[in-house]
């Protein structure tokens, strides 16, 4: 089974969800599970410090992680498309595929996992771009195993 995890830029949400979750299938047993990640524009640029060290506090090490943007042959690879936000779905829909989003398939809840610019206001700080990231990528590996779950039962 072929997985791809979707955002943005590809440096934070989806990249987190891409290794947390090849961290949880590593543990539990179910390597055979090919995971990545895409973003919907990838606009080349590094992952924040904060992404990097909170996945690292996760026994995730995303130093070798390169930033791809979504195309018609990566998304024709995938079993299962699962969109961090709304906007990334309908990108990937209007591309003519299928797609869920992470909170649908995790808790059945059609909520979007927000980027940074989509939750704190304008005029942000640093430390609130550092909380904010650390409390997403708690996020994400929480729902990593109801994620893995839900998608084995189905």
């Amino acid at each position: 089974m072929n997985i791809l995890f979707v955002c943005k830029g590809n440096i934070f949400r989806s990249m987190s969800a891409e290794y947390l979750t090849k961290k949880h299938l590593e543990k539990i047993g179910m390597e055979a599970i090919n995971v990545s990640s895409a973003g919907t524009e990838a606009n080349p640029q590094a992952a924040h410090p904060t992404t990097v060290n909170r996945l690292k506090h996760y026994h995730c090490d995303p130093n070798n992680h390169t930033q791809r943007k979504i195309s018609k042959e990566i998304l024709a690879q995938q079993d299962l498309i699962i969109c961090m936000g709304n906007n990334h779905r309908e990108v990937i829909e209007d591309m003519g595929f299928d797609c869920l989003l992470f909170n649908e398939i995790a808790f059945d809840i059609s909520t979007d996992v927000p980027d940074i610019e989509e939750f704190l206001a304008p005029g942000y700080t640093e430390q609130q771009k550092s909380d904010y990231i650390i409390k997403t990528i708690n996020y994400i590996h929480n729902a990593i195993p109801h994620l893995i779950d839900h998608i084995i039962q189905k």
